[in-house]
């Protein structure tokens, strides 16, 4: 083993259950249970990470000589924003679900209106501007990518597409919507 994995073992033994703590007292035990362990095992790993990132000219950026007195402010701040992570994701999720909570259509017949309505909002594509949507919907490229597929910068490409949704959104909407 390197020096430098004995002093992270010897790092993890002393601050993992100070970080669990800290993690802990400033999450809602909903958050804790899900995410909770892992936010303090991703916190150590960043700070892995940080210590092996080298400039252009191979020296550490980074210089700890792994006193817990330089190390911990550094894994605290590491933990405080894997934490925010984890609650936006949290906060995402809930919102998926209470969205996914739909009103089941009733009626039978209302598969083929939606199919009519997506026909429709079909028809007022180009060929192309299907295949683009399409693309999008699989590959999720960059504006710039998008850009450079339609000729247009990648300003002007955001705007054309947002065009295109918003007009495909208003074919496809329902009145109930």
């Amino acid at each position: 083993m390197t020096q430098l994995h004995i002093l992270f073992d010897q790092i993890y033994a002393e601050m993992s259950d100070l970080l669990r703590g800290y993690v802990r007292r400033r999450l809602l035990p909903v958050i804790w249970s899900q995410y909770g362990d892992d936010i303090v095992q991703e916190s150590f790993f960043r700070l892995t990470v940080c210590w092996e990132c080298r400039d252009n000219d191979g020296e550490p950026l980074r210089s700890l000589d792994g006193t817990l007195a330089e190390v911990r402010p550094l894994l605290y701040k590491i933990a405080f924003r894997v934490m925010q992570e984890s609650i936006r994701t949290f906060k995402r999720q809930e919102h998926d679900c209470i969205e996914m909570d739909a009103v089941a259509a009733e009626d039978p017949f209302c598969f083929a209106e939606a199919e009519n309505r997506l026909q429709t909002a079909h028809d007022l594509c180009s060929e192309q501007e299907w295949e683009i949507l399409k693309w999008i919907a699989f590959k999720d490229p960059s504006s710039s990518d998008i850009g450079k597929r339609l000729g247009l910068t990648p300003q002007g490409a955001r705007s054309r597409i947002h065009r295109l949704r918003r007009r495909l959104r208003e074919a496809v909407k329902h009145e109930w919507m």
